[in-house]
């Protein structure tokens, strides 16, 4: 079991690695037509898609200690 400040740190660096996706994501989608990979936006969407999910959980399971 985690303390509450290793806790914290986890929900951070998850944190982190949302907003570091959305950017990739989001610089993708401003490269030009021709040179988009779509293979690769997709994987970065799974993977944030699968991160939000941690993150939503991490943060109920928070308020549950709360």
């Amino acid at each position: 079991m985690l303390t509450k400040h290793e806790a914290f740190l986890v929900r951070e660096l998850v944190r982190e690695r949302i907003v570091t996706l959305k950017d990739c994501i989001k610089l993708l989608h401003g490269k030009d037509p021709m040179a988009l990979d779509i293979r690769t936006i997709k994987h970065y969407q799974e993977e944030l898609k699968r991160y939000e999910g941690i993150y939503n959980k991490l943060l109920g399971e928070a308020k549950q200690d709360d």
